[in-house]
Order: C-alpha cells, then structure tokens, then sequence
C-alpha cells in the first residue's frame, strides 16, 4: 500500500513539471511578486517617475497687436535677452499718445475755468478742496494728527500686558510672603498708572475725531455760505470744473493702465524677449501674422529649467519602507549608463489614481546629472535608503 502511493506521489511531480514546461510559467508557489521582492531587500525599491519643474511663465499680451516674426521653436532653449517674437502694436501706441493729448487738453481748459478772478469762486474752490481732505482723513483713518496717538495706544497697550503679568506674579509672591508690601504695590501702582495713560491717550484720540468733525462741519458751513453769492454763471463754472477734474483723473488711471501693459519684463521695444536665462519654450500659440487682442491668452509658455525635479511614483503598499532623505537612482531610457542621482526631499500628503494604481508622490531632488533631464520624460527610479 505504501510503494502504491509513492507511486501516485511521483506521477503527481511528473505532470506538473510537463505543465510548466509546456506553459513557460512556474507554479504559483514558486512566482515572487515585485512587492515581495521589495519585502525581501527592504533597502531597494524600485518605481516609476516623471521629470518636471516648478516654475513656469505665461507670455501674456494684453493689448491689440499683431505678430510680425517668431524666432523660437517649440521645446527650444533660451537664455535671457533672447528675442522670441517680433510684434506690430503701433495702433495701439497711437492710442496713448491720443489719451495724453486729450488728458493735456482738458488740463489746459481746466487751468482757464479756475483762471476766473471772482474771489468768491476762488475761495469756494479753496474750501472745497480742505473739506475733501478732512472728510478723507475719516473715511480712511489717516488723520496724520490720529496717527502718533494711535501707534503710543499700541505699545501702551503692550506695557499694560507686560504690567499686569507683572502684578500678578507679585500679587502670588505677596501672598506667599516672599516679597514686601512696598514691592507688591509698587507694581500695582505700576499697572494703574498704565491703565490711566491709555485711558488718557483714548480721550485725546476722541478729542481729535470730535475737532475733525467740527472742522468739517464749519468748512461744509462755510462752502454753502460762500456758495449762495454765486449767480447762475458761477454755479454752472464751478460744476464744469469739478466734472473736468473728475473726467482728468479718470483718464490718466485708463492711461497708466494701458502703460503698464507695456512696462512688462519680456517685452523690449517692439520684441518679446527671455525674461530669464535657461528657459525652455513651449505651447506656442501664435504665428507670423497672428492677431491679438489681449483676450487669447498666452502667445507661449517658459518652464524655468533650473528648477527641474523628478517625481516618483509610490505604490502604496510600499509607503512604510519610504522616507524623506532616501537616495535615489534615476535611470531615463536612452541613458542607462549614465549616473542620475538625488535625494527624496518630500512625500505628498495625499494618495492619488494613477494608472489603475494607489500611489504617493514623492519628490525628488537632483544632486547628480540634473543637465540630462527634460521635462516631460520618464525615468525609472531605484530609491535606496541609507
């Protein structure tokens, strides 16, 4: 009986052995996953990555013109001065010139209107501009007269904390005996005289607002008074130039909006030039002959190419033999054989899908052979903890 069942034993062995020969796969038993590997060398991990950088830069045209000539190529490095783009914007130049000439204009017309010599007119003017002024200081709060008072309330304030702790801490050694009476009211004496001085400087804070509103409400007095010895004439010139003072002040904002679209880094003349050196070109949105108006978004884009770092994938069921300051080699596909390396600098906070998988990113920054990366590529990472 017992021969008879190392036979069966033996045919068993047979078969399975013709199997895997036939199929090329071993049995299951015997097949180590790569997550089992990873568990038997717990110092090694390999994973997947991707090459970035940190920093990029929209080139950003936000005011009507045309491209006269691109000199980049998608993917082309550049170092700072480079011209990128040539560009047409003489429409919109003319624009400028004709807002200043119309701010210049109404500027000589309003010198004529306040020209007039009627004293009354002068003085309504006058008064008009102090009242502006004060009610400002109000509605703001920068009374220069409330500011000196208001930075002492401040280290007042903080004097009585410090006080306070003070005589408190007395208060418990007093009781306790290990100080004298002479000390313990001292610093209570301390803490009173404090508490008066920012209730002092509160008064004269109020003070000065109540003098303000008086000022205020003798000027506005003092306006309708003088105003009342206008004839119809007057009233009329004083409104004209209030609306042309209003009109002068809302076009030169208009203008220096439209001058700061073109004080830019990137742009120089007519061309729009690298702002930095080492910048990589990219997204291309534009041609010889294109037309912009501001509102299609950037003409290209600029990685920063000093800023570069790889990123690695982590499985997560391999999170625990992971940590910041891990070494990693970086291997792309047609650079094999030369050395990358760097150090994990940061693990992600979150989980992410990717591919199917759970993984955790990790950042990675390069020490070694940062000038055969792109961004945009794929590497394959050994990360090895010291």
């Amino acid at each position: 009986m017992k021969s008879l069942s190392n036979v069966k034993l033996l045919s068993l062995i047979c078969i399975v052995c013709l199997l895997t020969a036939c199929t090329g796969n071993k049995p299951e038993a015997l097949e180590t996953s790569t997550a089992e590997q990873a568990d038997i060398n717990n110092d090694e991990l390999d994973v997947y990555g991707d090459v970035k950088v940190r920093k990029s830069e929209e080139i950003i045209i936000d005011f009507p013109a045309s491209v006269k000539e691109v000199y980049v190529q998608d993917g082309e490095n550049v170092k700072k001065g480079d011209i990128l783009l040539s560009l047409d914007f003489e429409d919109y130049k003319i624009q400028i010139r004709t807002k200043e000439n119309e701010i210049h204009m109404d500027e000589i017309q309003l010198k004529e209107l306040e020209g007039n010599n009627n004293p009354q007119l002068l003085e309504a003017g006058r008064i008009r501009e102090e009242l502006k002024v004060k009610q400002n200081y109000l509605i703001t709060g920068e009374d220069p007269d409330l500011k000196p008072l208001q930075n002492s309330l401040d280290i007042i304030k903080q004097s009585i904390i410090i006080a306070k702790n003070q005589h408190d801490t007395n208060k418990e050694l007093f009781e306790s005996g290990l100080i004298s009476p002479e000390e313990y009211k001292q610093s209570e004496q301390s803490l009173k005289s404090k508490e008066k001085e920012e209730k002092d400087t509160l008064t004269a804070i109020e003070k000065v607002k109540t003098n303000r509103r008086l000022e205020i409400n003798a000027l506005s007095a003092a306006l309708k008074s003088t105003e009342m010895q206008f004839n119809n004439a007057d009233q009329q010139k004083i409104s004209s130039i209030e609306r042309l003072k209003l009109k002068i002040a809302a076009s030169k904002m208009i203008l220096d909006s439209m001058k700061s679209k073109l004080s830019k880094v990137y742009i120089r003349n007519n061309d729009i030039i690298a702002p930095e050196d080492n910048l990589i070109i990219y997204d291309i949105n534009c041609m010889k002959g294109t037309e912009i108006d501001g509102s299609s978004g950037a003409v290209l884009k600029a990685m920063y190419k000093d800023t570069i770092y790889v990123t690695a994938d982590i499985p997560e069921e391999s999170l625990s033999s992971v940590s910041t300051g891990d070494l990693a080699c970086i291997v792309l596909a047609d650079e094999a054989q030369k050395e990358i390396s760097g150090k994990i600098s940061k693990l992600s906070n979150r989980a992410i899908e990717k591919d199917g998988d759970t993984i955790v990113e990790a950042i990675i920054e390069v020490e070694k052979g940062k000038e055969l990366l792109k961004p945009g590529l794929t590497a394959d990472i050994k990360l090895i903890s010291p």
